[in-house]
């Protein structure tokens, strides 16, 4: 039997003005945390897996397929690499409703179809009552399971989480710590969460990965004992 190929293999190198970047790890399924201070180089990491920002060097790849290879001059486009991506910022388009932004991301199928689509998305994060709304009319909280259903509604192959709930009040902050955690698991997407929460971080890891500065500097098992590793 073939083995399942990890959900992210990374080792990249980086340098943003006088900040460097070295990371080197693999993370085989579940929901990972990256965790450590403030300017670690956290946001840059998830950047680099999206496709927002071409590595140095170094080589990135995605349930077994290479998307950027800096050696080898590849860099596959944001949109062609089956990322979901969640944002403190849920950054969903003013003008249209819940449905109408989740459906957006819905990669086959009618307009209705998809629509139908991102009414089940919207169901399953508790936010299908909200359908109709646009997001002004909508709490911070109601926005960010609204970017949530956004992000899987795409089919990920992998979901990016950078610090999506730091806005957001302790008891917002629990509830949709346990739906991320509920959802992720359901759809069976393995995830990438980036915090500096030591709370956030023990309450959702599977594995845990700290980072210092631009490094890592430990890498463990979580709550289900799933093992990331460095490379």
């Amino acid at each position: 039997m073939t083995p399942t190929p990890p959900a992210l293999e990374l080792d990249v190198r980086h340098t943003l003005g006088e900040f460097h970047l070295a990371v080197a790890f693999t993370v085989p399924s579940g929901l990972a945390v990256l965790t450590g201070p403030s300017g670690a180089g956290k946001s840059l990491t998830l950047a680099l897996i999206a496709g927002l920002v071409r590595p140095d060097h170094g080589r990135v790849a995605i349930g077994g397929d290479v998307v950027a290879d800096g050696e080898r001059g590849l860099h596959v486009r944001t949109q062609d690499r089956r990322v979901g991506l969640v944002f403190q910022d849920a950054l969903l388009l003013p003008h249209r409703t819940a449905r109408d932004n989740v459906a957006l991301a819905v990669r086959t199928g009618s307009r209705h179809k998809r629509r139908q689509v991102a009414l089940g998305w919207l169901d399953r994060v508790g936010a299908g009552w909200l359908a109709d709304r646009r997001p002004g009319q909508l709490s911070g909280g109601q926005r960010q399971r609204v970017a949530l259903a956004r992000a899987l509604a795409g089919g990920p192959r992998l979901l990016l989480l950078d610090e999506p709930f730091s806005a957001l009040d302790p008891p917002t902050r629990r509830e949709l710590r346990a739906l991320v955690r509920s959802v992720v698991a359901e759809a069976g997407v393995p995830a990438l969460f980036v915090t500096h929460d030591p709370v956030e971080a023990d309450e959702l890891a599977d594995v845990r990965i700290t980072y210092g500065h631009g490094r890592v500097v430990a890498v463990g098992g979580g709550r289900a004992g799933t093992d990331a590793r460095l490379t």
